[in-house]
């Protein structure tokens, strides 16, 4: 008997699906204004998450998170262009 080791589910996109969590890997396949600490605390440790990060309009950069216990490593790896992510937008901020 096998077991599948990959899903597709459906839901809120930010809230990640805690109900088959702790994940080795999670892949954002688009932008995000910022990556939710809860998709992290959804990772096992050693697990990584990869997403392209996209704080402003200009361009974005694929980055790879890696969970070591409560910490997370982030190493940058190359400009990226993708759209934002449905639920990722920036929330805005000071602005004059």
């Amino acid at each position: 008997v096998t077991k599948p080791n990959a899903a597709i589910m459906t839901g809120q996109l930010a809230a990640g699906w805690a109900p088959s969590a702790p994940y080795d890997a999670i892949v954002l396949q688009g932008a995000v204004a910022a990556v939710p600490d809860g998709l992290f605390q959804q990772l096992t440790d050693g697990g990584r998450l990869i997403a392209v990060v996209r704080p402003t309009a200009a361009t974005g950069q694929a980055v790879l998170f890696t969970k070591h216990g409560a910490a997370i490593s982030k190493r940058p790896l190359f400009d990226a262009s993708t759209p934002v992510l449905p639920g990722f937008e920036s929330q805005g901020g000071f602005r004059f």
